[in-house]
């Protein structure tokens, strides 16, 4: 895997997963990871296609592969129509925002991240994750919701994360399990950082952000246009939304 990884440490990451780890080109999953029998085995392949070991059989696929991702999976790529390149884009600017989350807010402790954050188990019926679940300095916790197109739904899947979140806090479950490591997670409620293109956040953003209880903490984090080739906060990171202008 760490070889893997090597040939493109800038796009790849690595995200754990129930039976072992999945290998993501700037947050498109291609390989998944698991150790059998003592060995570590990969298998690689775009959701929807065919998994195949990777073996000396198929290594001219699994090198088509890459060289197809490193083509059309990058900022640079000529062909904006490309699959590679329109798929996944909340997952593309979550890798981003994973290698470096002070950008966003430098208020944030990098590391530990917690990306795909599950409070409940997965399945057909469970929860979704949250994006990205962080800590400031001050013990804060963040529930990090990212959008990268027009979504009427993302006032409310933020409120949604803050509620899972906010009760696991309560209970002491994220002390315990020591997400964050021997830092202190304060006594109140988590922050709610919502993210997005500026020309992305949908036209009831704001009316919708409004009916939102005063103690639940929203903020609207407005980011480049061009955030494949670098995400950056271009407007007032830390305005209220109910405030902003």
């Amino acid at each position: 895997m760490n070889e893997i990884v090597a040939t493109a440490p800038d796009a790849i990451d690595v995200v754990a997963s129930r039976h072992g780890q999945t290998l993501r080109y700037h947050g498109l999953p291609f390989a998944r990871v698991r150790r059998v029998m003592d060995r570590e085995r990969v298998w690689f392949g775009i959701e929807g296609s065919q998994r195949r070991s990777l073996d000396d059989y198929h290594q001219s696929d699994w090198l088509k592969l890459l060289r197809d991702l490193q083509a059309y999976r990058t900022e640079s790529c000529r062909d904006r129509r490309h699959w590679f390149y329109r798929a996944a884009g909340e997952a593309w600017l979550e890798s981003i925002l994973r290698r470096d989350i002070s950008k966003l807010d430098p208020g944030l402790i990098v590391a530990p991240l917690h990306a795909q954050f599950r409070t409940s188990p997965g399945g057909p019926t469970g929860a979704r994750p949250i994006d990205l679940l962080a800590l400031r300095h001050d013990g804060r916790l963040a529930v990090i919701e990212l959008k990268v197109s027009e979504d009427r739904e993302h006032v409310f899947q933020g409120v949604d994360y803050w509620r899972r979140v906010e009760a696991h806090r309560r209970r002491g479950h994220i002390s315990t399990a020591k997400l964050f490591g021997a830092r202190d997670i304060s006594d109140e409620s988590p922050l709610v950082y919502l993210v997005a293109p500026a020309l992305r956040f949908h036209p009831s953003f704001r009316a919708l952000a409004k009916t939102i209880a005063p103690d639940i903490e929203l903020y609207r984090f407005d980011i480049n246009e061009d955030w494949r080739a670098g995400a950056r906060v271009v407007r007032h990171g830390l305005d209220q939304t109910r405030d902003a202008a």
